[in-house]
Parts: structure tokens; C-alpha cells; sequence
């Protein structure tokens, strides 16, 4: 099975400095979609914020298994439509196939964990893998989410501090524990 995945980067640093033109001359995201072209079994593709539609079409988004988004100075700029297409899930969710003629939206300013209301959320997260001799990869992770819901009258938020350790072995005959 071939993971499908897009990486999707600004591509704005790449084109206004001239030192990170020079390290990263195809961008940041093709770096990374390279990257994990190595990788048996994924397929990576890229999008840019330049692209029409920001290279993410309804039907581009339903083949995909894993959208990487690499952003970093230009978040304001994206379209809000494509945003709240990958942000609501409900218009189309990745390595779901569906009709974008059947596709159901919500609103996001009127989701429904904020009827008539706002319902504002923000995630940060870490993810490293560290190799430990030939076999071994300890993976710590830590997560911050902050929310906000409120209509004008009532409010609600809320943060959590998430994180979590993984561990894998790989034995010489290619049998592996997780």
C-alpha cells in the first residue's frame, strides 16, 4: 500500500531571502517531500500557496493519506476557503474518497460546539525520533491546545498539555515491536 501524502509549504522564504533560496532552491516543502520519497511505500507530491487553490483541490485533498502543511510567515495569506476545507474535515476528509458534489460544510463561526458563536483553537506540537544503536527508536511528543468558545454573552476555554513516549524495536529479521 502506497501512502499518498502532499506537503504543502508557503513557498514565501524561499522567494524573499536570498540565503534560504540558496540552502533550499526547489523550497522546503520539495526537500521534504523528497525526504520522504526515499521512504518505501509514500508517495510525496507538492503545493504552495501560489498555486491555484494553494494546490489543494477538493479532489487532490480526497486521494491524499497525509497532508503535511509547512508554514511559517504567510498564515494570514491563505485563502479561507481552502483553509476551512482542510479545517472543518467535513467538506472533504483526507483519504476519504467523496463526491465534491455530496460534500457537507459547516461553517466555522457557526460550528456546532458554537452555535451562533465563535469556537477559536490553536495547536503547537513537538514530534522527534531518536535512534538509539541500529534497532532502537525512542519518540517523545508533547502537545499545547488552547481553545475558546463564546457567543458575545457566555465563554468557555480551555488548554491542555498532552505528551507521550513511544518505543520501537526492530529485530535483524525484520520483525518489529511497537
Amino acid at each position: 500500500m502506497t501512502i499518498d501524502t502532499i506537503v504543502w509549504g508557503e513557498n514565501v522564504h524561499e522567494q524573499t531571502n536570498p540565503v534560504v533560496a540558496q540552502v533550499y532552491p526547489g523550497g522546503m516543502h520539495k526537500v521534504i517531500a523528497d525526504a520522504l520519497n526515499k521512504a518505501p511505500g509514500i508517495s510525496a507530491t507538492t503545493a504552495t500557496l501560489q498555486e491555484t487553490d494553494h494546490g489543494l483541490t477538493v479532489d487532490r485533498l480526497a486521494k491524499a493519506d497525509v497532508l503535511l502543511w509547512w508554514g511559517h510567515a504567510a498564515h494570514g495569506e491563505g485563502e479561507d476557503r481552502i483553509v476551512e476545507l482542510i479545517w472543518m474535515g467535513n467538506a472533504v476528509r483526507i483519504g476519504e474518497r467523496v463526491d465534491p458534489e455530496q460534500r457537507h460544510r459547516k461553517e466555522r463561526r457557526n460550528a456546532a460546539s458554537a452555535p451562533r458563536g465563535t469556537d477559536d483553537r490553536i495547536a503547537l506540537f513537538v514530534v522527534d525520533d531518536m535512534k538509539i544503536g541500529e534497532r532502537f527508536t525512542l519518540t517523545p511528543a508533547i502537545r499545547f491546545e488552547t481553545q475558546s468558545i463564546g457567543d458575545g454573552t457566555v465563554s468557555y476555554s480551555n488548554d491542555a498539555l498532552m505528551g507521550g513516549l513511544s518505543a520501537h524495536y526492530k529485530w535483524e529479521s525484520g520483525f518489529a515491536v511497537f
